[in-house]
């Protein structure tokens, strides 16, 4: 799949452009700005984009 996806956009998109969609599906966070966000929050009825990695702290 990824070799068709590299193929089909060979050329066409900058080393920027790919670095940005790869960090985008490495993280898990839609690539877009905060409009396009909103509506996929809206979407799926919950926040998306980064979160704090690891077990929440506990409360004292």
């Amino acid at each position: 799949f990824m070799l068709l996806c590299k193929a089909m956009f060979a050329g066409h998109l900058g080393s920027d452009e790919i670095d940005m969609i790869r960090q985008s599906s490495q993280t898990g966070t839609p690539l877009g700005n905060d409009r396009f966000t909103d509506q996929i929050q809206a979407a799926l009825g919950r926040k998306v984009g980064h979160r704090l990695r690891g077990r929440p702290k506990k409360g004292l």
